[in-house]
């Protein structure tokens, strides 16, 4: 069964829908620079004010520092990041200590995606759902993840790293089931240790019975500049066919396999604003939240060699949603970018639209985008934005058109000069997945578009975002 198969017809044609429960969840974006967290960065701010000022050895601190902050990533062959080398100094120890103490250099980004990740405010930077856990329930705020498969949450044994959190009680729980086994993860944001359980979860209205990790131990947990002092544990949504590294379901698979819902599909579309959450919907595609007609891809995994893409290219792996790439356009221009060495991987947790350094170096030079500090992303007075070209990624066999509305964001910050609109476009290394090149399309290019995830048919659908209707509809298989 295709996409097309989901009930995707004319109106006339509804007589064959099955109308039913809508089981969706509101999807909620957490700001960097919440109420929350502005005051947590603000007590370890006066603390670190505190210290150096009674630091005898502040100049050799700094010079340390320095050194951190001026480190640059390579990759190594499992994908993770080591940092090596200085690519600079700061003359002036007085200013960079004052950069420090107002936080403008922070630490581990760069470590999960290179450069391209602005250390500064994004408005939306993670998104959460909330989630009842066990029996009786407890609550819990869940990082909405569709890069990572499992799911774990931190327990009451979590006593160092995890404070200021909802822990998770087993004991509590009339539902509970230990499985006897090891949780060990390493994901963008965090670490977690602990042990593997089954217990009810709650979420979108229905209730299964899930595995997740109930860790004891969470490393780079409590950094509030990522928003992880507004979220507990992980929720995770790649398109794994069967389980995680431990042999956990994905939820969708379990929802389909408890009998919950009648196709293994979700939908999901980003909050439009910071005060509109988004939605989250499993089994169902809502039409009325989408303009036109669905944009459908196929999942590119080791089963399924894409014609659009040169045979020399290996298989290539299955837990991502990532689909093939054809080039990059600009309106009025013929400029040309060919990207059909590349894949371009979906990530709800990237804020902005990852491409190869040299094609962001082009068009930010075209766009007349200007730079204005190290750590702080080019950017156009927002009037501008009537002028600039419509930028148009070629993915697959379809076209998806970018307005400067799209692709840049609103700030206000007197570091940039006020007000202000940032690109979204973001410089990457040439990232390997295996021998081919990828592109990140975050959060700054999915809020764009209502997203269709068919676990069933590997495939992803886009809808052009429209106005949010209320009749929703659930399809027979």
């Amino acid at each position: 069964m295709k996409i097309s198969d989901l009930g995707l017809v004319c109106v006339a044609c509804t007589a064959t829908l099955i109308q039913a429960e809508i089981f969706s969840t509101p999807v909620y974006s957490v700001a960097r620079n919440s109420t929350y967290a502005q005051a947590k960065r603000a007590a370890a701010r006066e603390d670190r004010i505190a210290r150096s000022r009674t630091n005898s050895h502040k100049k050799s601190e700094v010079k340390k520092e320095r050194a951190r902050v001026s480190r640059h990533v390579r990759h190594i062959e499992d994908e993770q990041r080591i940092l090596k080398g200085p690519v600079g100094g700061v003359e002036n120890d007085d200013e960079y200590l004052a950069a420090l103490e107002e936080g403008r250099f922070l630490d581990d980004v760069r470590a999960r995606y290179g450069s391209g990740v602005p250390e500064w405010d994004w408005n939306e930077l993670v998104y959460v759902i909330d989630l009842e856990v066990g029996s009786p329930p407890q609550s819990s705020r869940a990082l909405l993840s569709i890069s990572d498969n499992d799911m774990f949450l931190p327990s009451v044994d979590c006593t160092n790293t995890c404070h200021s959190h909802q822990l998770y009680d087993p004991s509590l729980s009339n539902t509970k089931t230990w499985i006897g086994t090891l949780f060990a993860m390493d994901y963008a944001r965090c670490s977690a240790f602990g042990n593997l359980v089954s217990d009810t979860i709650t979420f979108a209205g229905l209730t299964i019975s899930q595995q997740f990790g109930a860790v004891d131990s969470v490393g780079r947990f409590t950094d509030p500049d990522w928003g992880n002092l507004e979220w507990d544990g992980l929720f995770g949504l790649a398109p794994s066919s069967t389980h995680s590294p431990h042999s956990i379901p994905n939820p969708t698979i379990n929802l389909r396999s408890q009998k919950l819902i009648q196709i293994p599909v979700f939908t999901l579309l980003l909050p439009q604003t910071p005060d509109t959450p988004g939605i989250l919907t499993f089994g169902t595609i809502d039409h009325t939240r989408y303009t036109g007609s669905l944009k459908v891809l196929p999942l590119l995994n080791h089963t399924i060699a894409p014609q659009t893409r040169s045979t020399m290219l290996p298989d290539l792996i299955t837990d991502r949603w990532q689909i093939p790439c054809k080039s990059l356009t600009i309106s009025g221009t013929s400029s040309f970018y060919n990207l059909r060495s590349y894949i371009a991987i979906l990530e709800t947790s990237y804020p902005g639209i990852g491409l190869p350094s040299s094609l962001v170096t082009s068009l930010h030079t075209y766009l007349g985008m200007e730079f204005r500090g190290y750590d702080v992303p080019p950017s156009i007075p927002c009037s501008r934005r009537d002028s600039l070209p419509v930028i148009t990624l070629h993915l697959g066999d379809h076209e998806f058109p970018l307005t400067a509305y799209e692709y840049t964001l609103e700030v206000d910050r007197t570091d940039i000069g006020g007000h202000r609109c940032v690109s979204l476009f973001m410089e990457m290394e040439d990232e390997m997945e295996g021998d081919v090149k990828r592109i990140v399309l975050g959060s700054g290019f999915l809020r764009n578009w209502f997203v269709v995830f068919n676990l069933k048919e590997r495939e992803v659908a886009f809808g052009k975002v429209g106005v949010v209707g209320i009749v929703e509809e659930k399809y027979e298989v």
